[in-house]
């Protein structure tokens, strides 16, 4: 008898705990437990550097004990402090804090991803958006001269995370769109709006997210007109009461 595998999502973190309770039930029975970034900066006021600091710690020293159990993906609020380029800075940035964390993430960065693939579900922290992946495509393969497609998708981006300084294509992860105050058409993996996602996502492909805080302190979930199903995680502040679990046989 097949026996389907568990993949248990977090969302945004931002320095909240609520992840504690999602691990504490979930990291003996689910196969992975899956961040989806965001670990840095709050919009609450009381949330200070220190807090959240200490609970990035915390779910790193998680990741180095459970080392092929935990999933650790980048999020718009930490990309720009792995390379501290003032053109990614968003909301809540903490300048004074900026070198520390910046320090962190590069010592750390063998445990982060971009993305993952579980079957045909993409999992990262904003979403990919047809119009996205085909302007990557384009610069990718007139910079490297060797293929791009949704194949190479998941290795591709997660192997730019070696990239120590930042290039177009970098830029184009980092790209933010215009339901986000940016100028294109939607935003990268790390900045997709849910709005831009739910017009344009990558066909062929079901997708989780988080990036696009959601009502009412649970997941929420889109089908699309090409019948793509989008899950969208990030709940803001509430605690998380039932996590999105998804089942799958494969995960690259």
């Amino acid at each position: 008898m097949h026996t389907h595998k568990q993949a248990v999502f977090i969302g945004d973190v931002h320095g909240r705990h609520h992840w504690e309770s999602v691990v504490k039930t979930w990291l003996e029975p689910a196969d992975q437990i899956v961040f989806l970034g965001d670990y840095f900066d709050s919009h609450d006021l009381n949330m200070t550097t220190y807090r959240i600091e200490s609970n990035f710690r915390n779910i790193l020293k998680l990741k180095r004990q459970h080392p092929d159990k935990v999933r650790l993906h980048l999020g718009n609020h930490d990309f720009y402090y792995l390379y501290n380029n003032p053109n990614y800075i968003g909301s809540g940035y903490h300048e004074e804090v900026a070198p520390a964390w910046h320090h962190l993430l590069v010592k750390n960065l063998d445990l982060f991803r971009l993305t993952s693939r579980f079957d045909s579900t993409l999992a990262s922290h904003a979403g990919f958006t047809n119009w996205w992946f085909n302007e990557f495509k384009k610069t990718y393969e007139q910079r490297t001269r060797q293929t791009f497609d949704t194949d190479n998708l998941v290795p591709v981006l997660n192997s730019f995370l070696t990239q120590k300084v930042p290039d177009p294509l970098t830029d184009l992860i980092a790209t933010v769109g215009l339901k986000r105050g940016g100028v294109s058409p939607s935003g990268g993996p790390i900045w997709c709006d849910q709005r831009e996602l739910e017009l344009d996502p990558l066909k062929g492909f079901n997708q989780t997210v988080g990036h696009t805080p959601q009502m009412g302190g649970q997941y929420t979930q889109s089908l699309c007109t090409g019948g793509e199903w989008l899950t969208f995680n990030d709940i803001g502040e509430s605690p998380i009461r039932q996590p999105f679990v998804l089942l799958y046989n494969n995960a690259d």
